[in-house]
């Protein structure tokens, strides 16, 4: 045949394989994205990989996500990078504006700047609501007080919850139960039960905390109450 010498874009050899031709010859030293008709293609060293699928950066800036070589524009949620890291795509590009929470078939994720945050641990706040994240992902088996910005909150179950009792602090450490009112700890002194709502037995709290070295009568209200220990007797 004749060489098109005008001829720039993609080009199948004889071997089957497609690579990337200017001026009629083929650059094999190419890297990148190429357009052939209306899709987009990955090429490595000037040929067509098709075993490839992660993300590619493109001439004007974007990175895009890319599933055995062609570039997937309908990609939405977290997308695994050939470097391990995985990535929040919005319409097949890589949306580096985006932080919060991100599902894929192994759970919920913290994205932070578009991509998941493994290094953090706390609350984050999602459509349905706040929840706790230990090392980038949701624990859903979390229970009991985490702390934020704002202050302690109580989570069951990986879901801040309006709930109104007492509870220890979620990571387990130290012995003391906290007041917590509609979810938030807060210096009450009053009476009540465990907040997870595990037992019908109710205890003295003071300034916010489980008093259970007290021993006495106390009267808050208009009610006297008999305390053993900092319980309700």
């Amino acid at each position: 045949g004749i060489i098109n010498f005008s001829f720039k874009g993609l080009a199948k050899g004889d071997d089957g394989a497609w690579r990337n031709v200017k001026n009629g010859c083929a650059i094999n030293d190419f890297n990148g994205l190429v357009k052939n008709g209306t899709q987009w293609f990955y090429v490595k060293n000037g040929t067509i990989d098709w075993t490839y699928s992660g993300f590619v950066k493109n001439t004007d800036g974007n990175w895009y996500y890319v599933k055995n070589s062609v570039i997937n524009f309908g990609a939405n949620g977290l997308r695994l990078h050939s470097d391990g890291n995985w990535y929040y795509a919005k319409n097949g590009t890589v949306d580096f504006n985006y932080t919060g929470l991100a599902k894929n078939s192994a759970g919920w994720f913290y994205v932070d700047d578009g991509r998941i945050n493994w290094t953090y641990s706390g609350l984050v706040k999602g459509d349905a609501g706040w929840f706790y994240v230990r090392n980038g992902k949701v624990d859903f088996k979390r229970t009991g007080l985490e702390k934020n910005e704002h202050g302690w909150f109580y989570v069951k179950n990986g879901v801040f919850t309006k709930a109104t009792g007492i509870a220890k602090k979620a990571d387990g450490s130290g012995a003391t139960w906290y007041y917590v009112k509609n979810g938030a700890y807060t210096k009450d002194t009053c009476i009540a039960k465990k907040a997870d709502g595990s037992s019908k037995t109710q205890y003295y709290v003071k300034t916010g905390s489980w008093a259970n070295k007290f021993t006495g009568t106390i009267k808050i209200g208009k009610k006297n109450y008999k305390i053993v220990n900092g319980v309700v007797k």
